[in-house]
């Protein structure tokens, strides 16, 4: 069995009640976010597109930081979750560089706090 998470992002308006909902669920600490709102601005006064996009860890099927990590602090949980025990972690940056959807500071926040997916009960430690 694989989790998935099904976010329908042509009602996302940018709220960010998604980021609170995680940060609640999960007890993240206060300026420290496993999921973010993207706001994309294209175009020219006043022919303006705004794209707005929930965003987060994909827990990819073969998941680079999982493979880089030096430690195995990176690593897949049952249903395909990837988790990182803070314990191993030695705060190389091997995960940060390998992510291909390039969140580079948002995936260090989500090390650093013991990322995992937001599904109740779910501990990685």
């Amino acid at each position: 069995m694989r989790y998935a998470m099904a976010v329908d992002t042509r009602k996302c308006v940018g709220c960010s009640d998604c980021v609170v909902a995680c940060q609640t669920e999960n007890n993240v600490p206060i300026g420290f976010c496993r999921d973010w709102v993207v706001e994309v601005m294209d175009g020219t006064y006043p022919q303006l597109e705004m794209e707005i996009r929930s965003e987060r860890c994909n827990h990819c099927v073969n998941a680079p930081c999982v493979r880089c990590c030096p430690t195995g602090a990176s690593h897949f949980a049952d249903g395909g979750i990837v988790l990182v025990e803070r314990n191993k972690c030695i705060g190389c940056g091997a995960c940060i560089a390998s992510c291909p959807y390039d969140q580079g500071t948002l995936i260090l926040q989500v090390m650093l706090i013991n990322a995992h997916f937001a599904f109740t009960g779910l501990k990685a430690d």
